[in-house]
């Protein structure tokens, strides 16, 4: 019967009539289908406040600002104190710099070899770590196998080499050919 019903084979009073023969009371069967295929009512959708931790979120992100911020914690139900405590917790953090990683001697040699860094960087980087100039000359000789800068000076002034082999030997651990010519001692 019910299913005649829905399918609309039989109208409302045939199904009452005949679920009254069932031995249902008439007030049962109108009830009956009264419910069972009821139109379901619309749900008045209640507008939500945003959870404090999307807020927050879109806080400490810099999408909103404070005021925006403690407006939409008020609107979720948070007091003053609450919502000045939420923006407090949501602050945006500044980014902490990221502290510059000091060179090893070893790898400040090799920078050197490989020609990344210029012969005054490289020696205001490794003088430090050693007691005097000599043993930080050896340290570098260590990892350098061609002529440093105070090697081909030395070249230079006993007059094993020119100036042109002197300042190509030299170019190559200076920024700009001027340096390398000041560090010679060359005009």
């Amino acid at each position: 019967v019910l299913r005649l019903h829905r399918e609309e084979h039989i109208t409302s009073e045939n199904a009452q009539a005949r679920l009254v023969a069932l031995r249902f009371t008439p007030g049962d069967a109108a009830l009956l289908l009264r419910t069972i295929y009821a139109v379901p009512t619309p749900v008045e959708q209640v507008p939500r406040a945003l959870p404090a931790s999307v807020v927050g979120g879109l806080y400490r992100g810099g999408r909103i600002d404070t005021e925006e911020a403690i407006g939409l914690f008020a609107t979720a139900d948070y007091d003053l104190e609450g919502a000045a405590y939420l923006e407090l917790y949501y602050r945006p953090v500044p980014p902490v710099p990221v502290l510059a990683r000091e060179l090893r001697p070893s790898e400040a040699a090799r920078l050197l070899r490989d020609h990344v860094i210029t012969w005054p960087e490289a020696w205001d980087r490794l003088r430090p770590e050693f007691v005097d100039d000599t043993e930080t000359l050896l340290f570098i000789k260590l990892y350098v196998a061609e002529n440093t800068p105070p090697e081909t000076r030395i070249l230079l002034a006993t007059g094993i080499l020119t100036v042109e082999a002197a300042l190509e030997e030299t170019l190559a651990f200076f920024a700009t050919p001027e340096d390398a010519r000041a560090f010679l001692g060359l005009p």
